[in-house]
């Protein structure tokens, strides 16, 4: 019984060691990551989101720009075409 209880014991701070390791490890990441929002100008992943969908909103008008500017574009060299 003794051993019973000594192997169960030992099991028992094994996993707690590996508990440990497992929450030092996401400690670990956790603060990578707040580093890296901060490189964004990002104190959470709030901000992160919005300046996200911010930017998906400035490349989404841009595109659109782009599209117009080549239609544009597109008319005046056909418009040059037909002077020939």
């Amino acid at each position: 019984m003794g051993k019973e209880i000594t192997g169960r014991l030992f099991e028992l701070k094994q996993k707690i060691s590996d508990a440990q390791t497992k929450y030092n490890r996401a400690q670990g990441k956790l603060q990578n990551l707040n580093e890296q929002l901060k490189e964004y100008g990002c104190s959470n992943v709030k901000q992160a989101r919005k300046m996200v969908d911010d930017l998906d909103s400035q490349i989404e008008k841009n595109e659109k720009l782009l599209e117009n500017g080549v239609k544009e574009l597109e008319k005046l060299l056909k418009g040059v075409e037909n002077e020939d």
